[in-house]
């Protein structure tokens, strides 16, 4: 979210430095530990000596306030308790379809109000005071002026995973979504319906351990496919594409690609950066995994085109250096059969690209965070260490 945000903000700010609210120092770390000490939150850990609970939080938790909230909230008395508040919720008509969609609203950053809620699930009883003033409700729901939201993102991404039944979730998201799409032309249904698309949202509100993972997965992606929101949208094609990537099915995802590009063609100035960075990762992928000696040069360096694309060049935009991942496995498994041209082409490519990556880091406060972006730094150097080639930023 910050990387979306953050040109507009320069735009409306200028120059300004982000503060990660997540990350503790080691003084806050301190008044954590005092914390879960007078509440009693540690359970077996409760009898370790102080140090020991810093280093916990430390280095399991990696010192960020939400891994401990989630350590947290999946100790067993605590889901037994959510356990209980949802099941006397689901006596009440329509209540409990409503409290799933506020949870998967917050994980998928939806702005909902009651107005929005009540049409997106067909129910006119939830824009009444009683539901409001349900206790059990309010348990989940902050109710303010202007919009509805889970109490907190964090408890909404852990009752999607760890209670509700994904079978479930991903029923009421279809229903949600067939209501929704009567009104695609309200842009803020519009912008809902976007979200509700999204691979990497959809992943956040079903237990990837659930049996029926993948197959919910599918049967979302199939169900939303022939609506008209979604059936010439570039953006659906993508995510589905995406979908098909993480399952390695490269035959069908070159399919949704073509099909992306094809509809994105034909709406005026649409920005295609998000599905070339994702084509890029799709065609080293499947070099990798399919390519000869004789195709993977070609390959690689239309990939690589794409990911120095001037029009990439945006600072926040991490998508070019998270694909950059894949240069030390394509490197494993093509460099030694390259010719000493083709030898110099690939290192003069992962010099600009790792240039363009450390400017990314020293710009983009957040940057560090992301284990993606720190992953493609750490390959590309491991790659000049084996090739025993100094990097010198210039």
């Amino acid at each position: 979210m910050n990387d979306i945000y953050y040109n507009s903000l320069c735009d409306l700010f200028g120059d300004f430095h982000n503060i990660d609210l997540n990350r503790l120092d080691s003084n806050e770390i301190k008044q954590f530990v005092n914390i879960l000490d007078h509440y009693g939150f540690w359970n077996k850990f409760s009898a370790e000596r102080i140090d020991r609970k810093e280093d916990y939080i430390k280095t399991v938790c990696k010192g960020q306030i939400k891994n401990i909230i989630l350590k947290l909230l999946n100790s067993k008395t605590i889901l037994e308790s959510f356990q209980k508040l949802i099941t006397s919720i689901r006596k009440r008509n329509g209540y409990y379809e409503a409290i799933l969609f506020i949870l998967i609203a917050r994980v998928s950053k939806l702005d909902l109000d009651l107005e929005d809620l009540a049409y997106s699930l067909n129910m006119s009883q939830l824009n009444s005071p009683s539901f409001q003033k349900d206790p059990h409700v309010r348990e989940f729901v902050d109710f303010n002026t202007y919009s509805i939201k889970s109490k907190s993102s964090i408890i909404s991404q852990v009752l999607l995973q760890q209670i509700f039944d994904s079978t479930i979730v991903v029923d009421v998201m279809l229903s949600i979504f067939r209501n929704l799409n009567a009104h695609r032309h309200d842009e803020k249904i519009k912008r809902i319906l976007k979200n509700m698309m999204m691979f990497t949202n959809i992943q956040q509100t079903i237990n990837k351990d659930d049996a029926n993972y993948k197959h919910n997965i599918l049967r979302y992606y199939e169900n939303i496919k022939p609506l008209s929101s979604c059936n010439k949208n570039p953006h659906f094609w993508l995510q589905y594409a995406i979908v098909k990537l993480s399952e390695y099915d490269y035959e069908q995802a070159q399919i949704y690609f073509d099909t992306a590009y094809s509809f994105a063609k034909k709406i005026e100035n649409f920005d295609t950066y998000q599905i070339d960075n994702h084509y890029a990762r799709f065609i080293i992928e499947n070099e990798i995994k399919f390519g000869t000696k004789a195709t993977c040069m070609q390959a690689f360096s239309y990939a690589h085109s794409i990911l120095m694309d001037p029009k990439h060049k945006t600072e926040v935009r991490y998508y070019p250096y998270r694909v950059a991942q894949n240069y030390y496995p394509f490197y494993e498994r093509f460099y030694k059969e390259l010719s000493h041209k083709e030898q110099e082409i690939f290192i003069q490519s992962c010099f600009e690209i790792l240039k363009r990556l450390k400017s990314y880091l020293e710009t983009t406060t957040t940057a560090s965070d992301r284990t993606d972006v720190k992953k493609s730094e750490k390959n590309l150097l491991r790659i000049f260490k084996e090739l025993n080639i100094t990097y010198e930023t210039k």
